[in-house]
């Protein structure tokens, strides 16, 4: 992945949630479970619903101010 969508992804997701999070590429999980002692044995994927409207209200609530 090409650094400058790398970072666009990276600023749009911290923006999002507020927080400075850093997704990572599967090549980038793997090596960093691998170096800390894992065996992988398969992987599975899902998409990544974190910045739906439905995902955001399951994860951080509903607060209505008056």
């Amino acid at each position: 992945m090409e650094k400058i969508t790398k970072a666009k992804i990276q600023q749009e997701l911290a923006e999002m949630i507020k927080v400075n999070a850093r997704p990572l590429t599967e090549k980038k999980w793997k090596n960093l479970l691998e170096k800390e002692g894992f065996k992988i044995i398969e992987v599975y994927k899902n998409p990544m619903h974190l910045l739906e409207p439905k995902r955001v209200i399951q994860d951080e609530g509903f607060n209505v101010t008056k």
